[in-house]
């Protein structure tokens, strides 16, 4: 668990918010995470949460100035245990719009409570509180700041900004690469000795489609690949026999959000 103390440089005088994050959720029904939140909704300091539910629901509370609090739950519930997820909460108070996202995917949602048309200035920030009590009003002042039971998850890569950004900017581009190598012995794998390829030119194909050349070392990636399905394969040449993939085959793979995908030799 990080906490900062309050600190005017999250504050979001411009009334936007993003809230990035992965998460890696071992929930197993155990109670809520709150994965980035400013001061805590049991509390009178508190701003706004992003929080992973039990339910697999993703959440964001905002304080309501009005003395309540605001909430928008995701319709589904797209967290999943044991697997890394981006998710993201965008606030923008101009046309009171408050949206989730998944993967860079924007979710049905389901808002409770009065939108106060403002971001709260307060609090500490957090990344990884645990907490699984009741939902309560942060207007009373016996209530206090606590966390229960486990650290359910795995955080990273988490940003908060002070504008309201849109899911192209979102930090969720993943990676395929590989290496293109002479197979002298033709046994489909690479050995020692076995000299490296440039200037070949590697295919992708799926989500998105490109094309690249290996380098000097005859490596090849593809960068800031959206999460889907994606095949990768090589154009042929004269006078030579693809034996990796063989068949002149071609890499099936389905790519996670921001998974780094190496080995596709």
């Amino acid at each position: 668990i990080v906490v900062v103390d309050n600190n005017p440089l999250f504050n979001t005088a411009s009334n936007e918010l993003t809230i990035e994050a992965w998460i890696f959720p071992l929930l197993g029904g155990t109670g809520n995470l709150y994965v980035a939140s400013r001061g805590h909704p049991d509390s009178l300091d508190f701003s706004f949460a992003l929080i992973a539910r039990a339910s697999k629901q993703l959440e964001l509370v905002l304080n309501d100035s009005a003395g309540g609090m605001y909430s928008v739950v995701s319709a589904d519930s797209p967290l999943t245990d044991g697997i890394w997820h981006h998710v993201a909460a965008v606030v923008k108070c101009e046309g009171s719009s408050v949206k989730l996202y998944h993967n860079a995917v924007e979710l049905a949602t389901i808002p409770s409570g009065t939108f106060s048309h403002c971001i709260v200035a307060n609090g500490s920030f957090s990344v990884g509180l645990p907490y699984s009590g009741p939902t309560m009003n942060p207007k009373t002042a016996s209530q206090e700041r606590t966390g229960s039971g486990l650290f359910h998850c795995g955080i990273d890569e988490v940003r908060i900004s002070k504008i309201a950004r849109q899911p192209n900017e979102f930090n969720i581009g993943g990676i395929i690469r590989g290496t293109k190598f002479h197979d002298l012995n033709g046994n489909g794998s690479r050995n020692n000795g076995e000299p490296s390829l440039n200037d070949w030119t590697i295919i992708l194909a799926g989500a998105a489609s490109e094309t690249t050349s290996t380098d000097a070392n005859g490596n090849y990636s593809f960068t800031d690949l959206l999460p889907g399905a994606y095949t990768v394969g090589e154009s042929s040449k004269s006078g030579w026999v693809q034996t990796l993939p063989p068949s002149n085959g071609s890499y099936s793979l389905t790519l996670p959000a921001g998974l780094d995908t190496s080995g596709l030799d």
